[in-house]
């Protein structure tokens, strides 16, 4: 398993679905007090589950970027 394989060397966090990732993602980005936070889409394992290819994931991620609050 991927986790197991990273151990405690680097943190990190199973979101499970795009949606539950992103908004993760926002409450750490507000939460970080930079005036410009950036998150990064660089998915660790393949979603094929949920997307078609990296395209469409890429794209979903973009969509729902777009409809979080200033």
């Amino acid at each position: 398993e991927f986790a197991a394989t990273l151990g405690e060397a680097v943190a990190f966090e199973r979101s499970g679905t795009l949606d539950v990732a992103v908004a993760s993602a926002a409450r750490d980005a507000a939460a970080s007090g930079l005036a410009h936070p950036v998150v990064l889409l660089s998915p660790a394992c393949a979603s094929f589950d949920q997307f078609r290819n990296f395209e469409v994931r890429g794209d979903a991620f973009r969509e729902r970027v777009k409809i979080l609050p200033e």
